[in-house]
């Protein structure tokens, strides 16, 4: 047995495996790749992957270059995989791929059209919260249309986020583009490949079965949606948490209830029948959430026309299926919990970290560990969006892993402990103070 312990290849230690080797992101620029496309600038990075503005040889035509920024062997095979799975994805609300190709050095690139749009997640920071429902409706049902043309090739999102949502203006109407379809399965190859339990991702919008690492199917993007309309209409999260594992056990939690809509936002149209298709999207078990994204739309769009019309055609929201969801919910948020960690929220997570990265010049060819990004706010979540919505209180956490201020519109339970113990201070000090006084005068009286 020994024997053929020895003779087995030997295996990469954990310490191996937490390094890969990077390469200068901005070495490409200006390059030629194959001779047939030049690579012009950087238009964005995240954590595992590089974006490029690329000129086709041929035709001077502009298009988006993506590739993985680590040059490892089985990132690279597993992002050519996932590549030739969006080629199929020929769809007027999906990111238009165009080819692909593998360089004599082994790395990989994927061509597609360039979008000249912004990100929900970017109208977030410039416009706030979503507040017409015409403007949910373009972006929501287009997102459906997508989700179900892949759905129906087998295909799993697996990473629906404000970030991956694309929005542009053409002839007057919104152009809707979903982007990186399918490219979250990377995330669980650098996961096994740098430390055991690192999560990079988006837990904020992860499904239950998804933080549980179980397998997932159309009902884990039908979750992500739900999370990412409620955080469209009402500028929040359904659940507060400090740190990326609170967030994935909120998730998990049957027990969790975010608060509803139309008491975040009152004013917002037909915000019961909206918060009532959140809720059944949002169930923990997937068997009690919509079966298919083709459902999940069917009652979004009895919510908008009941919105358009007044009328609830057929009385869809006052069925059996609707009725639980109708009532008056307990609601049920976790307090916010103060672990520190130290995990990658979202794009812009990666982006404030990649930028503080290049201050210390990582682009070189030494290697480097995959570090585990900051938590970071997300849509209205941050400092900056306090200062645009004037909502929210800001909160700072202890600067293990740079913290970032985190945002909760409720008063926590500690900030009403600290006012308590203020208000006792203050007490004993004027009691203090006038039984010193008190004192001081009898003193002096009896001496005369």
């Amino acid at each position: 047995m020994e024997e053929e312990d020895r003779n087995q290849p030997s295996r990469p230690s954990i310490e191996e495996n937490e390094a890969l080797q990077p390469f200068d992101i901005n070495a490409l620029v200006g390059k030629k790749l194959e001779d047939r496309y030049q690579i012009m600038d950087i238009v964005g990075q995240g954590g595992m992957a590089v974006v490029y503005r690329g000129r086709r040889l041929v035709d001077g035509a502009a298009v988006a270059i993506k590739t993985l920024k680590f040059a490892e062997a089985a990132l690279m095979k597993r992002f050519m995989r996932e590549v030739q799975i969006h080629i199929q994805l020929k769809h007027p609300n999906i990111v238009e791929p165009i080819e692909f190709f593998t360089t004599g050095e082994g790395r990989t690139f994927f061509v597609m059209e360039l979008l000249r749009g912004r990100s929900v997640e970017d109208l977030f920071l410039t416009r706030g919260r979503f507040h017409r429902p015409a403007d949910l409706k373009e972006i929501i049902a287009a997102v459906c249309d997508a989700l179900a043309f892949a759905h129906n090739l087998g295909i799993v999102h697996r990473d629906v986020k404000p970030a991956n949502i694309i929005v542009s203006i053409q002839d007057g109407g919104k152009i809707v583009d979903v982007v990186d379809f399918g490219l979250a399965k990377l995330h669980e190859d650098l996961q096994r490949i740098t430390k055991t339990g690192q999560v990079l991702g988006s837990p904020v919008y992860m499904s239950p079965e998804q933080c549980r690492g179980d397998s997932l199917d159309p009902r884990s993007d039908i979750y992500s949606l739900a999370v990412v309309m409620y955080e469209m209409v009402t500028g929040e999260l359904p659940f507060d948490a400090s740190n990326p594992v609170a967030m994935m056990e909120s998730h998990c939690n049957p027990e969790l209830i975010p608060i509803p809509i139309y008491r975040r936002d009152p004013d917002f149209p037909g915000g019961r029948e909206l918060n009532s298709i959140v809720r059944k999207s949002m169930e923990t078990d997937p068997s009690l959430r919509y079966q298919t994204i083709d459902q999940f739309k069917e009652a979004f769009m009895n919510w908008y026309q009941l919105v358009a019309t007044g009328a609830d055609a057929g009385g869809f929201f006052q069925s059996a299926d609707y009725a639980a969801y109708m009532k008056e919910p307990e609601p049920s948020v976790p307090e916010p919990s103060l672990t520190p960690g130290a995990f990658s929220l979202s794009s812009r997570a990666q982006e404030l970290e990649s930028a503080s990265q290049s201050d210390r010049s990582i682009n070189d060819s030494k290697p480097v560990e995959i570090r585990e990004v900051p938590l970071a706010s997300s849509g209205l979540r941050g400092a900056l969006d306090e200062k645009l919505t004037g909502q929210g209180q800001i909160r700072s956490f202890p600067s293990h892993g740079g913290y970032s201020d985190f945002v909760s519109e409720a008063t926590p339970r500690e900030s009403k402990a600290a006012d308590l113990i203020m208000k006792v201070v203050l007490f004993v000090v004027v009691v203090a103070a006038f039984t010193g006084g008190t004192i001081y005068l009898c003193i002096k009286f009896m001496s005369q």
